[in-house]
């Protein structure tokens, strides 16, 4: 065989593997898997999401909260999460400020 027709045979069989995993990866988005909502998910939300990732990063916790929620739903895992835990974070500190709010009252008290 000559290596023309090798390299043509190869590239056949390429193709051919290429046209395969198409139709797998049809397929897959027919069924409707988990990892197929991840590639289909909206613009805007991952834009929303990667700004609340930035405003948690800052310590940012009302502002993260506020644009994470319209997606905080099961559907959207890791806006709910920031949404959830900015909200904890947020109550805490809010807690602890009050704690050395009121500790200052009673040492003038004393």
């Amino acid at each position: 065989m000559s290596p023309e027709r090798k390299v043509r045979q190869g590239l056949g069989e390429s193709v051919k593997g290429a046209k395969e995993c198409d139709i797998e990866m049809s397929d897959i988005l027919e069924k409707g898997s988990d990892d197929v909502h991840f590639a289909r998910t909206e613009p805007n939300y991952i834009d929303t999401l990667n700004y609340a990732r930035i405003l948690f990063d800052l310590r940012e916790y009302k502002k993260c909260m506020y644009f994470s929620k319209p997606y905080a739903s099961a559907k959207y895992q890791s806006a709910l999460f920031i949404h959830y835990y900015s909200m904890f974070l947020l109550a805490m500190a809010q807690n602890e400020e009050q704690s050395y709010s009121n500790y200052g009252l009673i040492t003038l008290i004393l």
